[in-house]
């Protein structure tokens, strides 16, 4: 039988479960951090391109623990050209996600 990932339970509220600890920390919101840090990638990727290794066309972008997929949704509202993909361990988180991508082309 499987368990539960740990992080299944935060899914619902986990944008502002976060909000709380990074006040703290940076005086910011969670949403202003992802910002933040889509936009510094999204910076970084056109001034150091990615050589891929069989010389695609495409950019393929995969973020490792996704959670709730807002940094692939921050990276695609800014215009990023690469096809965007999240991993998680924790079911909850990826359903909140699908459900964040539904009706919109990936």
């Amino acid at each position: 039988m499987d368990q539960p990932a740990e992080f299944d339970s935060y899914a619902p509220d986990y944008a502002q479960r976060v909000n709380v600890g990074l006040h703290r920390l940076i005086g910011g919101s969670f949403q202003a951090f992802i910002h933040r840090k889509a936009r510094w990638l999204a910076r970084d990727l056109v001034r150091h391109p990615l050589r891929a290794a069989h010389a695609r066309e495409e950019l393929r972008l995969l973020d490792f623990g996704c959670g709730t997929g807002e940094l692939l949704h921050c990276l695609k509202e800014l215009g990023l050209q690469a096809r965007l993909s999240g991993c998680d361990v924790s079911g909850g988180m990826l359903d909140a996600a699908r459900k964040r991508w539904e009706g919109e082309t990936q």
